[in-house]
């Protein structure tokens, strides 16, 4: 290092010219940083898993899964219209003994819960919970209160599933929407 650049600069050698020490700080940092994503990716994120979104893709009960959430529906007066698919995602046949809503906040009553074998595009006929062969779906809609005089709030709706497999009976809570308060209703803000 000559002193004509007041200590800021580190010499790159004869014939290469001089970097200063921020380039080469950024440079660390930078390298420090895909270093640790590497790492994370290669060996999962420690701490809680993050949230579902409102849509969850594939949510896993071990033998059946929320897969698609359909379109939600409302009267636009005291009424919320939640159904999604459930699939089998496992190479064995499973029996759905049961699904009900299940509200981790609160703030919403239960007026009915259907099944229909098909999906959110093709709907079979009416159907209680039952057998899942591989790859096959259930329908689940489940027709939700909402407090009259008040707005669809941010509420999650998760599903409670009990699933008989391997002579076992599995009961299993998965997410289904993570916020109601996107549903549009009349005077309230979406």
């Amino acid at each position: 290092m000559d002193g004509s650049h007041g200590g800021d600069v580190i010499s790159g050698g004869p014939g290469r010219p001089a970097r200063p020490w921020r380039f080469w700080a950024v440079v660390a940092l930078v390298v420090a940083a895909v270093t640790g994503a590497a790492l994370v990716q290669r060996h999962g994120r420690p701490g809680p898993a993050p949230a579902p979104s409102t849509t969850p893709g594939v949510q896993t009960a071990g033998q059946v899964a929320v897969e698609d959430v359909c379109t939600l529906g409302t009267d636009r007066r005291s009424t919320v219209t939640v159904a999604f698919t459930l699939v089998n995602h496992t190479l064995e046949t499973v029996g759905v003994t049961g699904v009900e809503p299940s509200f981790p906040l609160g703030g919403l009553r239960t007026l009915s819960v259907t099944t229909a074998a098909g999906t959110c595009v093709h709907a079979g006929g009416a159907s209680s919970a039952g057998t899942l062969a591989p790859g096959d779906s259930l329908l689940v809609t489940f027709l939700l209160g909402v407090p009259a005089g008040t707005c669809p709030q941010p509420l999650p709706v998760a599903v409670r599933v009990r699933v008989l497999a391997h002579g076992e009976l599995i009961t299993t809570v998965l997410p289904v929407v993570v916020d109601l308060g996107r549903v549009p209703y009349p005077g309230c803000p979406t």
